[in-house]
């Protein structure tokens, strides 16, 4: 499930209970000695595709780049 404000998207995951907290207001990372257990997430929208940048994890070094698309493509999630 996820929620969405015009400043960060929520996604909640069931499976541990945790949700992971997008920042969209163009923010750059805190400071690497602050660790989340889900990481520190910024993104932008690209077209119909949030490309989330999560640093920051308990575990040092590591560092993703998740592009979550929506679906149908023409649909893009917008706060109301």
């Amino acid at each position: 499930m996820w929620r969405q404000t015009p400043r960060r998207v929520v996604i909640l995951n069931e499976m541990v209970h945790s949700a992971r907290d997008i920042d969209l207001s163009g923010r750059p990372h805190r400071p690497s000695s602050m660790h989340f257990l889900t990481g520190d997430s910024i993104g932008p929208w690209e077209g119909n595709t949030l490309v989330v940048d999560p640093t920051n994890f308990p575990t040092e070094g590591t560092h993703i780049r998740v592009r979550l698309a929506t679906s149908p493509p023409t649909t893009r999630w917008k706060a109301g």
